[in-house]
C-alpha cells in the first residue's frame, strides 16, 4: 500500500483508511468499463473469494460517537438499530462457525441478529450502550463494503452514442482499418465494439439486490430534479466525437482505443459528468473510483478477445490507427438520455438493458 495514497472507504459521509490484509483487494481489473461487460449479470451474484478475511482498521475507533447510525431506545431498555444488508453478504458477516459475528458481539458487547439464509429481513443490533451498537454497525458496514470491492460490477451509468450517423461512421472506421491494416498485431474484427453498444461510461457500481437497485433509481431521479434540470435548462449538451486515442502510454502496445468527446464548452461537459458521479457517490449508492470522469467512447478493446485463447493476451499496434484516424469525425449529437445500464444484459435494440432512463432534454 502506498502510505501517501491509501485505500479509502466512504461510509455515511466519513472517510476511513483500509489497511491491507491478506491481499484483500483485487486490483487486477481492467480500468476500462467494457471489462465489466463481459460477464452476464445475475440477480444475486455476490460470490467472494474463500480467502476473505475481516479487515483490520486502526482508523476506526469504536468510541466514535459521531458515526451516523439511527439508534433507538426500546421498551426493553436496550439500544437498537436495524439496517439493510444484501443477503449475499450474510455469510461474510457471520463467518466460519459464526466466528466473525461472535467476535463482533464480544468486542462491542452487543447482540447481532442476522436473518436465516433463506430470509430477506434486515440485520438488527441490540446493546446496553449506544456506542457499542454504533461500533458494531460501523464494523459490519466496513466488512460489507470491503467484500463488495471483490465483486464484479452489476450496473453502470451510461450515455448512449448510437445515432444512425455515429454508427455509420464507426462502421466505416472499422471497415477501413480491417481492409488497410490487416495483419497488424491485434487488428481483428472481434476487438471492435459493437456499433449498437457505443457509449460513454460515467461510473460503475455494485447493486446486489432489489433494495439497492431501487435506491439507485431513486437517487438518480433526485439528481435529475435537483441538478440536471437546473444545469441543462434551455441549454442542452451538444457533443462531437472526433479523433482517437489510447488508454496507456505506448501506442504500439495498446489495449483500448477510444474516440474523444468534444463539446463547445469542454469544462461544462466534464463538470456535469463529475457532478452526477459525486451526487450518486455521496448518496451511498457507489464508491467513487476516479477523481474525474474520463470523456471517451471505447472503440476497440482487447478484453473483447478474452474468450479467444490465441488472442486473449494480444495488444493492439495502434500507431497506424492514430496516424490515419487522429482527426476522424464520428459525428455529432445532442445528449438527451442518461441510462442506469445493466452489465451483460441487452435490449432488442442491442444496447444494454436499462433499469432507468433519464430524459434530460
Amino acid at each position: 500500500m502506498d502510505v501517501l495514497k491509501p485505500d479509502l472507504l466512504i461510509i455515511e459521509g466519513r472517510c476511513y483508511r483500509i489497511n491491507p490484509s491478506n491481499d484483500l483487494f483485487d486490483n487486477s481489473s481492467n480500468n476500462d468499463t467494457d471489462y465489466f461487460q463481459q460477464r452476464t449479470y445475475e440477480e444475486e451474484d455476490c460470490t467472494l473469494d474463500e480467502s476473505y478475511h475481516e479487515p483490520h482498521n486502526d482508523n476506526c475507533n469504536d468510541e466514535d460517537d459521531h458515526f451516523n447510525c439511527k439508534v433507538e431506545y426500546t421498551k426493553e431498555k436496550k439500544y437498537q438499530t436495524t439496517f439493510h444488508v444484501p443477503r449475499c453478504f450474510f455469510s461474510i458477516i457471520i463467518g466460519t462457525k459464526h466466528a466473525t459475528r461472535k467476535r463482533l458481539e464480544s468486542e462491542t458487547k452487543t447482540e447481532i441478529n442476522i436473518p436465516k439464509f433463506n430470509d430477506n429481513g434486515d440485520i438488527t443490533i441490540k446493546g446496553n450502550s449506544r456506542s457499542g451498537v454504533e461500533a458494531a454497525y460501523r464494523r459490519i458496514l466496513i466488512i460489507v463494503m470491503t467484500a463488495r470491492k471483490r465483486q464484479q460490477f452489476t450496473h453502470f451509468i451510461s450515455i448512449p452514442f448510437i445515432t444512425d450517423r455515429i454508427r455509420e461512421r464507426f462502421l466505416s472506421f472499422k471497415s477501413e482499418i480491417l481492409a488497410n491494416l490487416h495483419g497488424e498485431r491485434g487488428i481483428v474484427e472481434a476487438v471492435f465494439q459493437k456499433p449498437e453498444k457505443l457509449h460513454m461510461t460515467l461510473c460503475v457500481m455494485v447493486l446486489s439486490d432489489e433494495v439497492e437497485r431501487t435506491k439507485a433509481i431513486e437517487v438518480l431521479n433526485r439528481c435529475k430534479t435537483e441538478v440536471l434540470d437546473v444545469l441543462l435548462k434551455e441549454n442542452p449538451l451538444k457533443v462531437k466525437i472526433s479523433g482517437v486515442e489510447i488508454m496507456n502510454d505506448d501506442p504500439a502496445e495498446a489495449r483500448v482505443v477510444y474516440g474523444k468527446i468534444h463539446c463547445d464548452d469542454e469544462q461544462r461537459l466534464q463538470s456535469i459528468s463529475d457532478t452526477i458521479v459525486d451526487y450518486v457517490a455521496k448518496a451511498g449508492v457507489m464508491e467513487k473510483q476516479h477523481e474525474k470522469v474520463k470523456m471517451h467512447i471505447t472503440l476497440m478493446n482487447t478484453s473483447f478477445l478474452k474468450d479467444d485463447r490465441e488472442l486473449k493476451n494480444v495488444t493492439i499496434n495502434a500507431v497506424p490507427i492514430i496516424d490515419a484516424f487522429g482527426y476522424y469525425n464520428f459525428g455529432e449529437m445532442t445528449i438527451d438520455t442518461i441510462h442506469l445500464s445493466q452489465k451483460g444484459a441487452y435490449s432488442t435494440s442491442g444496447y444494454y438493458k436499462s433499469s432507468l432512463v433519464l430524459n434530460i432534454t
